[in-house]
């Protein structure tokens, strides 16, 4: 099965060492495999899975149901994770991965690493208060320099855990102006602090707008940071967009801290419609009606409709594989997804279409993973970028 994609994409580089010449991307076939038939394995919109090195699938098809390990579709384990004693929250299935052979699934505050057969090994508590890097400074908790309950993205085969802290330090190599930082910390499995990994912008500087008498509203359509873990930890991903939407600056780290490749991409973008623009600005309306301030509404509404973001931001998600490679889902007005799928070397492989239906999770070189949804069935796909399409 493969899909066409009947337009051409058109990447131009931007200024810097590591920009695209002006090229015409390949459009490229999408190969669709069925991993795990959602008939079978009762899958759901909230299934959480994570692909194995050798590609077999850790899967729970419901958050409060067990854990099976499939490898295509044939099942070949299933059990049931425990609560942590004293636990009074129902039973809930928080995020699994692999670590090495094995499978660590988060219940409650503890995560619990198991073997292929389901036997329970170390627990590690969750409930950790990480200690704040030499040279950094907090800018949140009240001035208190901890962080505490950063949620889980991995756990290290060597031990140590990759957390994500939303809110957190500004490092000393950060401009004021650039606002929070999005920031994973590799932790030992106590909490201990051992480096972050990767640094991507949740600062919202270049989308806020001040005005008087004192308050600020994020622009509609403008394009906030991302920050993406891949599954197992090895790599981060992080990408800033310029205000204007011109361009994205992309840079994978490996959890050890060095750059594994960073470019800018000149993108397409997508105009925002009048109509488009006057909804989201309507809302946002209706939203700070309620403000205790005066006239915050009405000033929010007259500055976002005088200076408003005249394209949607170029990209919609962003995936990395613990490989390296990168997927960034592009804003498109059509029915579907276009992927721009990039190498573990940073060079660009092309453009692939993803049904509207499918949401794809892992990536990992030429392949990806996702949930598809066709009227009441829900499917676990593979998708592995093709040939190119020939017009």
């Amino acid at each position: 099965m493969s899909h066409r994609l009947v337009t051409r994409l058109l990447l131009v580089g931007a200024a810097g060492a590591s920009s695209l010449a002006a090229q015409s991307l390949p459009v490229r076939q999408a190969v669709v495999d069925t991993v795990v038939h959602g008939q079978i394995a009762h899958l759901s919109k909230l299934t959480l899975f994570d692909v194995g090195p050798d590609g077999a699938i850790a899967l729970t098809p419901r958050p409060d149901q067990p854990v099976a390990l499939y490898d295509g579709d044939s099942l070949v384990a299933r059990f049931q994770p425990t609560k942590p004693p004293g636990d009074e929250v129902p039973f809930r299935v928080a995020g699994l991965g692999w670590v090495g052979d094995s499978v660590w699934i988060r219940v409650g505050t503890v995560a619990t690493i198991y073997s292929r057969q389901g036997e329970p090994g170390r627990p590690i508590a969750l409930e950790l208060t990480v200690h704040g890097p030499p040279g950094g400074r907090t800018i949140a908790h009240e001035g208190n320099d901890l962080i505490k309950r950063a949620p889980l993205q991995a756990v290290y085969p060597n031990g140590g855990l990759l957390m994500r802290e939303m809110a957190g330090w500004v490092l000393s190599s950060v401009p004021a102006a650039a606002g929070g930082a999005t920031l994973f910390l590799r932790v030992s499995d106590h909490g201990a602090f051992v480096r972050t990994v990767g640094l991507g912008y949740s600062g919202d500087a270049q989308c806020r707008m001040a005005f008087y008498p004192s308050g600020a509203v994020i622009r509609p359509f403008c394009p906030l940071p991302r920050a993406q873990a891949s599954p197992g930890g090895a790599m981060v991903a992080s990408l800033l967009a310029t205000a204007d939407t011109k361009t994205v600056h992309i840079v994978v780290v490996s959890e050890r801290g060095d750059t594994a490749w960073q470019r800018d991409l000149a993108l397409p973008t997508v105009p925002v419609l009048s109509r488009e623009r006057d909804s989201a600005i309507a809302d946002l309306g209706r939203k700070y009606a309620v403000s205790p301030m005066p006239g915050f509404a009405d000033s929010a509404v007259s500055v976002l409709r005088h200076n408003p973001v005249t394209t949607h931001a170029p990209v919609v998600r962003l995936l990395v594989g613990d490989d390296g490679s990168a997927w960034l889902d592009l804003y498109t007005r059509d029915h579907h997804h276009q992927w721009l799928v990039i190498h573990a070397d940073g060079q660009v492989a092309g453009v692939v279409t993803v049904p509207a239906t499918t949401t794809l999770v892992e990536v990992r070189g030429d392949a990806a993973w996702g949930l598809d949804t066709t009227g009441d069935v829900v499917n676990l796909l593979r998708y592995t970028v093709g040939p190119p399409i020939v017009p």
